[in-house]
């Protein structure tokens, strides 16, 4: 009976003393690659599906923004570009913003915080009044033009029965409100003597408004479509200068208010350094 208890362990002792470490190294890391594989596939899972629900929130929102617009202003408007909240630290603090056109053709923003959900807000009065004002003011005079556009700033309380007088007569409407008037002018990367004066121009006609809150804004670039863009939603860029929105504008120039004589406008053109 001993003896056959000695050879059954002669038997099995060998065999255990037979496995390469070499085997049981690789397969451990085998081991490990499956596991790491399957919390890729399963991490990479979870974020498809956090994207498709993003997704989904995103498409709900501007659906929601849309139908807000044309119950309020009674119009369809076209949906341009959709630009979410960023996700992240104090995303509380920010905004998505539906970027939509009117039927005459001028842009809309239409906000909602994420602080408050479902509530949105849009600024149809400021670019429906810009559109306006644009028809009494005259570009055409400028030569090397790229593209110049008035936005526009109603810093009064409003509701829909002003839309009616808004459109009667514009310069009438904006009398003795509290606006602010950005005129935004994007040259060709020359400026001629000629062309500074017919600026000049586009400046009187905004001090014969009588408005003393203008502001003409110039810049030069090669770039027209990005100078377009930057002018045609400028309150959806407000927080950028023109350098920073597009590198190949040259040159950047303002002034403020009414009261200057041709050659104060062109002095200040010509010799503004930018002192930011």
């Amino acid at each position: 009976m001993n003896n056959k208890i000695k050879i059954f362990k002669n038997n099995q002792e060998p065999n255990n003393a037979q496995i390469d470490p070499v085997f049981i190294k690789v397969r451990r890391i085998i081991l490990s690659l499956v596991i790491f594989s399957v919390l890729i596939l399963s991490i990479g899972a979870i974020g498809n599906i956090n994207d498709n629900k993003r997704a989904q929130e995103w498409e709900i929102t501007k659906q929601a923004m849309l139908e807000y617009l044309y119950e309020k202003y009674g119009q369809t408007f076209t949906e341009v570009e959709f630009i979410p909240a960023p996700q992240g630290f104090n995303t509380s603090h920010y905004q998505s913003i539906l970027v939509t056109k009117s039927p005459e053709g001028f842009y809309v923003n239409v906000r909602e915080s994420n602080s408050y959900r479902g509530e949105f807000w849009d600024n149809y009065f400021n670019a429906l009044a810009a559109w306006y004002f644009d028809k009494e003011i005259d570009y055409s005079m400028i030569e090397n033009l790229s593209y110049a556009k008035t936005q526009i700033y109603i810093y009064d309380d409003l509701n829909l029965e002003h839309i009616k007088e808004l459109r009667e007569n514009i310069l009438d409407f904006l009398t003795d409100r509290n606006i602010m008037i950005y005129c935004l002018i994007a040259m060709k990367l020359t400026l001629p003597e000629s062309d500074l004066e017919s600026i000049y121009r586009v400046y009187k006609q905004l001090e014969a408004i009588n408005h003393h809150k203008f502001s003409i804004l110039i810049a030069f670039s090669a770039n027209d479509k990005k100078s377009e863009e930057f002018i045609r939603n400028y309150p959806l860029y407000i927080t950028k200068n023109w350098k920073e929105f597009s590198p190949k504008i040259s040159h950047y120039a303002y002034h403020f208010g009414p009261g200057l004589s041709l050659n104060e406008f062109s002095d200040a053109i010509i010799n503004w350094k930018d002192k930011r």
